[in-house]
Parts: C-alpha cells; structure tokens; sequence
C-alpha cells in the first residue's frame, strides 16, 4: 500500500468482474481518493468496465470517472491493448544477423 506516499507511476488493479456488479472494498469512495491523489505522472487502472459502471453501489464515483475517462480518449478495451502489442512487436528492428 501507499499510505501516503507519492509515486511516479501507479497501475491500480481494479479488477472485479461478477454477476452482481458488486464492488467489495472498491465501493469505498477512499480507494478511490488513494488511487487518483498518488500518481505524479500517470495512472493505468485495470478493471472491468461494466462493472465499475453499473455498481449496485449507490455512494460509488466509478461511473462519473469513467465517463470522464471516456471524454478524454483514455481508456482502452483489451482488444486495443493487444492490438497495439502485435504493432510493437512487428515494428521491431529484426535482431537476426
């Protein structure tokens, strides 16, 4: 854990992905404070976004942030992530002599 404590660069995992859209401790507005406050320079979160969006939580900020997330072009489905991978890895100088 942080527990104050700034970084450059923070991967956040929220990752829960279930049938109630129940969030467990990530329901807890704190979490979330802790999350956006200790990254300096970039922040990557890994989640399921329909169940960050359709919480059964009623205090939950995760919707609103995602949308804001959304509105700047910054989220990526896993779809994107991989894709952009196999472009990396094509475009690499071949190392064979």
């Amino acid at each position: 854990g942080y527990q104050g404590m700034e970084q450059g660069l923070v991967l956040f995992s929220a990752t829960r992905n279930n049938e109630s859209n129940a969030l467990g401790f990530l329901a807890d507005n704190r979490r979330m404070n802790v999350m956006l406050t200790r990254a300096k320079q970039g922040l990557i979160v890994f989640g399921n976004q329909v169940t960050l969006q359709n919480s059964e939580s009623v205090h939950s900020k995760w919707p609103a942030w995602l949308q804001w997330v959304e509105g700047r072009n910054a989220s990526m489905t896993v779809e994107q992530l991989q894709s952009r991978q196999a472009d990396a890895v094509r475009s690499r100088p071949s190392t064979d002599h």
